[in-house]
This record gives structure tokens, C-alpha cells and sequence, in this order.
């Protein structure tokens, strides 16, 4: 007998998304480079432990900042 085929499931996870369908291509520029990699470092410090969770989201939410505020200049 065949083995059962395996249900697909969706992928909510834009990182995980994008590196499926693009195969981890670079961002087209370094500023977007920059907001695209913060904003992966936050999503996967969701992960950690609390105490390594707020240090690392505390951060990052500084380097989130400066580079979206580069995308208004």
C-alpha cells in the first residue's frame, strides 16, 4: 500500500515565505536589505525567552526605526 500523501498546510511566516518562493534572493537595495533583516531579527526574537525576548526586540526596534525613517529621506 502507497504511504497516505502528506496534507499541505499554509505558511504564515512571511520570512519563511519569502525565502520558499524567492530561494533567499538579496533585497533589491541595502536600505530595504537593512528594514527586511530588523524586521526577521524581531519576528524570530519572539521565540526566545522573555528576559532574551525584550533585550533583543528593544534593540531592534531601534534598528527598525532608523531604517524605515531612511526610506523618508
Amino acid at each position: 500500500m502507497p504511504p497516505k500523501p502528506q496534507v499541505a498546510t499554509p505558511i504564515w511566516n512571511p520570512i519563511l515565505l519569502w525565502i520558499l518562493i524567492h530561494g533567499g534572493d538579496p533585497a533589491p537595495d541595502a536600505l530595504t536589505s537593512r528594514l527586511s533583516s530588523a524586521l526577521a531579527i524581531h519576528s524570530l526574537a519572539g521565540n526566545l525567552g522573555a528576559s532574551a525576548r525584550k533585550e533583543i526586540q528593544q534593540r531592534i526596534g531601534k534598528a527598525i526605526s532608523e531604517a524605515a525613517a531612511a526610506f523618508g529621506r
